[in-house]
Formats: C-alpha cells, sequence, structure tokens
C-alpha cells in the first residue's frame, strides 16, 4: 500500500531458473510496485530506498498464467508470501531456446478482479536456462566478495550493513580481475559449462553442481 492510502501498482518478477529439454521450471514473485528508483542520491532517498525493498508488499494466492513462445500455456498461483513455482514434465522445451541457451515465456496475472493497476499492460517476461546437452557440469558462483565486493566479510558485517543503507547500484565496484574471468570463461565454452549465481553469504566462493540428463 503506498502512502496516504495509495493502491500501488501491481508487476511480477521473475527469477531467471534453470530446467532441460523435459523438466520446466519456473519461479518468481508477485508484489507491489514500490516505485524505487535505484538512481535516487541523499540519505533521505537511500533510506527510504532501502525500507521500500524489506517492506515489499506480496500479492497472494492469486492466479497466474504462463505462455511459452510456441503458445503452450500454464496455469499457476503464488503462495501466502507471493511466490509462484511451476515444477513440470513438459516436453521439447529445448526447441524454444535462444542462441545461449535461454528459453522465454510471458507471466500475467489472471484474475481480472484485482483493483489496482496492472504494470506494463499485463504481460511480465521471464527466462529459463537449459543447459547445452553437452554440458557435463555447471558452475555456481557466489556474488558477495566473489562477483562484487560488497563487505560481507568484514567484522560484524559493518561495511555490508553500511553499503546497504548509504550506497547506491553506480557506486558498486566488481571484485578485481572477476568480469575478464566470466567473460573469457564464457567465450571459451561457448554455452558448454553454463554459469549461475547466487547470494551465499561465503567469500570467494565458486561450487561446481553436477546438471541432471533428464
Amino acid at each position: 500500500m503506498g502512502l496516504f492510502g495509495k493502491k500501488d501498482k501491481l508487476q511480477i518478477i521473475a527469477f531467471q531458473t534453470y530446467g532441460t529439454n523435459t523438466h520446466l521450471y519456473l519461479k518468481g514473485r508477485a508484489l507491489e510496485d514500490e516505485e524505487i528508483d535505484l538512481a535516487d542520491k541523499g540519505l533521505y532517498k537511500l533510506i527510504r530506498n532501502t525500507y521500500q525493498r524489506f517492506d515489499a508488499d506480496e500479492i497472494r494466492h492469486t492466479p497466474l498464467s504462463i505462455k511459452l513462445t510456441d503458445g503452450r500455456a500454464i496455469s499457476g498461483e503464488t503462495n501466502d508470501e507471493g511466490y509462484y513455482l511451476v515444477d513440470l514434465p513438459m516436453e521439447n522445451l529445448g526447441l524454444l531456446i535462444n542462441d545461449e541457451g535461454w528459453m522465454k515465456y510471458e507471466i500475467s496475472y489472471s484474475d481480472f478482479s484485482l483493483k489496482s493497476e496492472i504494470l506494463h499492460e499485463n504481460r511480465f517476461p521471464g527466462e529459463m536456462l537449459i543447459p547445452n546437452e553437452n554440458a557435463e557440469y555447471g558452475i555456481i558462483s557466489d556474488i558477495d566478495d566473489t562477483i562484487l565486493w560488497t563487505g560481507v566479510a568484514s567484522f560484524l558485517k559493518w561495511r555490508a550493513i553500511l553499503r546497504t543503507f548509504f550506497r547506491t547500484w553506480a557506486n558498486e565496484l566488481p571484485s578485481k580481475g572477476r568480469p575478464n574471468f566470466i567473460t573469457n570463461y564464457i567465450a571459451v565454452n561457448q554455452g558448454r559449462l553454463p554459469i549461475r549465481y547466487s547470494m551465499l553469504a561465503t567469500v570467494l566462493g565458486i561450487y561446481i553442481v553436477i546438471w541432471s540428463s533428464s
């Protein structure tokens, strides 16, 4: 809910996921749009934006409609916290991927009785990665102090706290040498060994996982 009783507009945030040629796995969250401007500067605006990120208003138990690029349609529903999860067997998903292995889809609210305005004409994009069929393993990398320098390993995490409340995204710095490493990795492997990122509270962690072949 916006200030002074004003209704916030609705959005759906589709997370990047991964599946296989025969396994559809989609996840995301239905939320009110808090109209956060990441380019805002100044102490008051930074604190306000931080509060709004933590104070997200979820859209609970609402039906959703998902459409694949070949016209196939799937129904879903959000849970108590506004998250949706579609975990289904489905054939020939590999026919829908682009050159980088991503399968695009579109997700929408299907409850037309919702009283709040829905952003983007109720059409929200999502994507699922289908690893190359020759991939034997993938890499899952931490972000904190691995991709971005965040100070999460500092004493009592004080650097991370300061960066959360008092810095904008434009001030974030990548870890030294990591952008070149990732760029070269992708170029050499040409998508055969996919790389994924996760927010893990560990330092300098790069993990190897085995992809399922089914």
